[in-house]
C-alpha cells in the first residue's frame, strides 16, 4: 500500500505533466504572438511619425530663435525680456499640448462612458502619467 506522501508527490507530478502540456497546446494554437506583431508594428509606425514631428518642431524652433534674436523681431525693437517670453512659450509649447490632449482624452473618455452607459475601467498605473513633464521635450520613443 503506498503512503499519503508517495500518492501527494504522484498526484503533484502528473498535474505538472498537464500544466505542461496545457501550456505547450495553448502555445501551438494561440494567435497572441501574431497580434503583438501587428500591434507593435502600429505602434512603430506611430513613433516614427511623432519622431518626424518631433524632429519638424524642432527645426521650427531653431527658426524661431533666428527670427526672434536676428530677424524682424530684432529689428523692430521688441525688448529682450519679450524675445526671452516668446522664446521660452515656444520652448515649453510640447509639455503644453500633451497636457491638454492627456485632459481632453480623459475628459472626452468619461463622457462618451457616461453617455453611453459603460462602466469606466480605471487601469492600474495609466493615471500616473505626469501632466506637466519636461520629459514631453525628449523625442518620442524613450521609456517613461
Amino acid at each position: 500500500m503506498s503512503s499519503y506522501k508517495e500518492l501527494y508527490n504522484s498526484v503533484k507530478w502528473q498535474n505538472d505533466i498537464m500544466q505542461n502540456q496545457y501550456t505547450v497546446m495553448r502555445d501551438t494554437y494561440s494567435t497572441d504572438t501574431r497580434k503583438v506583431q501587428f500591434m507593435s508594428s502600429d505602434i512603430e509606425f506611430y513613433t516614427r511619425v511623432n519622431y518626424i514631428l518631433w524632429i519638424v518642431y524642432y527645426i521650427v524652433f531653431l527658426f524661431v530663435i533666428y527670427v526672434i534674436f536676428f530677424g524682424k523681431m530684432a529689428a523692430e525693437g521688441y525688448s529682450t525680456q519679450f524675445q526671452f517670453m516668446v522664446l521660452l512659450l515656444f520652448a515649453i509649447f510640447p509639455m503644453i499640448i500633451t497636457s491638454v490632449e492627456l485632459i481632453v482624452y480623459f475628459l472626452v473618455a468619461r463622457i462618451y462612458t457616461l453617455i453611453f452607459s459603460i462602466p469606466y475601467s480605471k487601469v492600474p498605473g495609466k493615471d500616473n502619467t505626469p501632466v506637466f513633464s519636461v520629459l514631453d521635450i525628449l523625442p518620442p520613443g524613450y521609456n517613461r
